[in-house]
């Protein structure tokens, strides 16, 4: 499992890089929001964990959250991920993947 004062420094780390996007957009005259980020989300084969996870990006503002799964995928693991997954975002259509 990934420790969460991992999490906590990757997450200053990513307000840091995403403040100094700012300053850079500002520079140039351009709106950050409209620049997609992203975060690889990190698995470890806990479906519940990986949606903790997504959903504390998604609080500081991540927009892509990215899974990868090492082979072989259990397929019901798959589907309970993406259940777990799916469950952070019923209604509200965002691009979070």
């Amino acid at each position: 499992p990934i420790s969460p004062a991992t999490v906590e420094k990757s997450i200053d780390e990513w307000r840091r890089l995403r403040d100094v996007l700012a300053d850079r957009c500002a520079e140039i005259g351009r709106d950050p929001a409209t620049i997609t980020t992203s975060v690889q989300l990190g698995y470890n084969s806990e479906p519940n964990e990986a949606a903790d996870r997504a959903a504390m990006w998604r609080e500081v503002g991540v927009d892509v959250g990215i899974l990868s799964f090492d082979p072989p995928c259990d397929p019901d693991n798959l589907a309970a991920t993406a259940a777990a997954l799916a469950a952070l975002t019923p209604d509200s259509g965002t691009r979070w993947q």
